[in-house]
C-alpha cells in the first residue's frame, strides 16, 4: 500500500491494490489424477493517480518538491493516459482533479474523454470544458458521467481541445476517482 498526499483537502489518498488468489487441488480417486483450479483477482482503490497509467502518449509527467503528487500534462489534443484491465461493472462516473493554469503552463484548457479498449475506442463519457485560469489555484473537479458498461476493459483518459494552438499545453490532471452504484 502506498499513501499519497492530496493538496486539495490536505488528506492522504490511499493508493492500494489487493490481490486475491484462490487455488484448489483435490486428491483424485480410483487412479485418476487430482483436479486443479486457480483464480486471481486484483482489486484497486477507486482513486488513481493519472500519471500511474500503464500507457500514455502526448503527455508530460512532472514531479518535484513543489508538486505533492506527480502531475500529468496534456501536451496536445488527443494526448492520453491508459489503464489496463479495469472492471467497469457498476461504475457510474469518473471525477478528475484538474487545473489549467495560464501563469505557469500557458494552458489552453479543454475536456477529458473516457474511452474503452483504445484511445479512439467507444466513448463512455466526457467532462465539461475546463477553462484556463490566470492563477494557479485549487484543483477543479471535473465529472464525466459514464454510459453503463460491464466487464474488464482498458480505459483511456483522452485530453481534448481541437482549438488549442499547436505547441500549447491543454491542462493538468492529477487524480481520477471512479464512482459506483451503491451495494
Amino acid at each position: 500500500m502506498r499513501i499519497e498526499y492530496n493538496a486539495g483537502n490536505r488528506a492522504p489518498i490511499v493508493m492500494a491494490a489487493v490481490v486475491l488468489r484462490a487455488a484448489y487441488t483435490d486428491m483424485g480417486a480410483s487412479g485418476l489424477p487430482g483436479a486443479s483450479a486457480e483464480q486471481t483477482v486484483v482489486l484497486r482503490a477507486p482513486t488513481l493517480l493519472v500519471a500511474s497509467g500503464e500507457v500514455s502518449d502526448g503527455v508530460t509527467k512532472f514531479s518535484g518538491p513543489q508538486a505533492p503528487v506527480e502531475l500529468t500534462i496534456g501536451a496536445k489534443s488527443g494526448a492520453y493516459v491508459g489503464f489496463k484491465a479495469l472492471d467497469l461493472s457498476g461504475i457510474t462516473d469518473v471525477t478528475f482533479s484538474a487545473s489549467a493554469p495560464v501563469q505557469y503552463l500557458s494552458a489552453a484548457g479543454g475536456n477529458v474523454e473516457v474511452r474503452i479498449d483504445s484511445p479512439t475506442g467507444a466513448l463512455l463519457g466526457e467532462t465539461p470544458v475546463l477553462a484556463p485560469s490566470e492563477v494557479m489555484g485549487a484543483q477543479t473537479m471535473l465529472r464525466a458521467v459514464l454510459k453503463p458498461t460491464t466487464g474488464v476493459h482498458d480505459v483511456y483518459f483522452v485530453f481534448r481541445n481541437a482549438e488549442a494552438k499547436e505547441g500549447r499545453n491543454l491542462f493538468i490532471l492529477t487524480t481520477a476517482t471512479f464512482g459506483h452504484l451503491p451495494n
